[in-house]
């Protein structure tokens, strides 16, 4: 099956957190399976990178920002859509969602585009005081949540944000599947 997974940005720095780590390992554990796997992101280069890691492919787009005080959600991977279109036709599409310009964009492309669309929010779409939060849940975040074939959940809490969002929602609670090492101290 070909998976494709989208995150909002992935450095070296592992400045965007968790969601970029849950991704990158999702990947992994897939190509394991012998899945066909595609990781897109915006990342702190210049030129787009297309590489293999771990049995996948990574596909990293120069990010641009609107405006600094947005942080993430001003973000923008420059050529996303030309990616999403040439080459990267999935089975299947997993995204990372937040209310940024990286993965909305992107849902929006594969749930038009009639690409089966997972959605894994990881407690970023919540109920926000910022200004720009209703518009944007109204315009995107609300009806591809709606388009979406599941939401995937990690605790009752992020099951309340989404269905107080979008009370139609189709969640799934999945575990964290985040993988432990095991320090030398664990093991002493």
């Amino acid at each position: 099956m070909k998976i494709l997974q989208v995150v909002t940005y992935i450095s070296d720095d592992g400045a965007f957190g968790g969601p970029a780590r849950v991704a990158q390992g999702q990947c992994e554990a897939l190509a394991a399976l012998g899945h066909d796997v595609i990781l897109v992101a915006a990342a702190p280069i210049k030129r787009r990178q297309d590489s293999q890691v771990n049995g996948y492919r990574q596909i990293l787009l120069p990010a641009k920002t609107l405006s600094k005080r947005l942080g993430f959600a001003g973000m923008f991977a420059r050529g996303l859509n030309k990616v999403l279109a040439n080459g990267t036709a999935a089975d299947v599409a997993h995204v990372h969602m937040a209310r940024d310009l990286v993965t909305l964009p992107a849902t929006r492309f594969l749930t038009k585009n009639k690409i089966p669309t997972f959605l894994q929010t990881h407690g970023m779409i919540d109920e926000s005081k910022r200004a720009l939060a209703k518009p944007i849940d109204f315009f995107l975040t609300k009806p591809l949540i709606k388009r979406a074939n599941c939401v995937f959940t990690l605790t009752p809490q992020e099951d309340g944000d989404i269905l107080q969002l979008v009370p139609s929602a189709r969640i799934e609670r999945i575990a964290n599947g985040i993988k432990i090492e095991e320090s030398a101290t664990d093991v002493a």
